[in-house]
């Protein structure tokens, strides 16, 4: 799991892999969850925070720490996977024909998975969205495969303003051991591997906005670990 120094980080860090079934899924109280701005026109699911804190290693007081979430799975190779970095800023998909702005790819349910895992990730994320002040869509964040009945989650990434040509050092792919192991080619993609990533939630529209309010940002990805 992610080794962080601020206990309170630890709590906002949700995790959906069964270790200890007396211990809550959510350890943060759902009245201190919230969507806070984070940039324009950006909201993040945060865990807003009774007082400031300082966190010393930034400088900043912080009112509210983003919720960080992670699940078990593997990478959907049927539903499109773009993490191969071009040099320029795009991502290519597996066949190298295809390329878009933004990484991204479905996490899938695997049959070693403990069958537990992903209702529990279903009824996690249901539950902090509805913290928002009007209704969320979430049909192109969590799906159900309508003959299997396995559950995918779409996970995006986004540079930001990193300069393009460390996109191959930074996208956040690294294995069992830490090492960064961002695809290079289609053959460095862990296809049919076990990995766990760690995400964050967003949306575009504000909290209090009920126009066809969705969760168009999805889940950002945090992390890809591998097993």
């Amino acid at each position: 799991m992610l080794r962080l120094m601020l206990p309170i980080y630890n709590q906002s860090l949700v995790s959906t892999e069964p270790v200890d079934s007396n211990e809550p899924l959510l350890r943060v109280p759902l009245e201190d969850i919230a969507f806070t701005q984070e940039a324009d026109n950006v909201w993040v699911c945060a865990h807003r925070l009774s007082l400031p804190i300082v966190d010393h290693r930034l400088g900043l007081w912080l009112e509210d720490i983003p919720l960080t979430f992670s699940a078990m799975g593997q990478i959907n190779i049927r539903k499109g996977c773009f993490v191969i970095p071009c040099g320029d800023g795009r991502f290519s998909n597996l066949d190298g024909d295809k390329v878009r702005r933004t990484a991204s790819f479905w996490l899938e349910e695997r049959q070693d998975t403990p069958r537990t895992h992903w209702p529990d990730v279903e009824a996690v994320i249901c539950s902090v969205i509805r913290r928002a002040e009007s209704p969320r869509d979430i049909s192109q964040l969590l799906k159900v495969d309508q003959e299997t009945g396995a559950m995918s989650l779409q996970l995006k990434w986004r540079p930001g303003d990193i300069v393009t040509e460390n996109i191959p050092t930074v996208l956040p792919f690294f294995d069992v051991n830490g090492n960064s192991a961002v695809p290079i080619s289609s053959a460095d993609v862990p296809i049919g591997q076990k990995i766990r990533v760690q995400f964050t939630l967003h949306c575009k529209r504000s909290p209090t906005d009920c126009s066809g309010s969705d969760l168009s940002n999805g889940s950002l990805l945090r992390k890809v670990l591998g097993y």
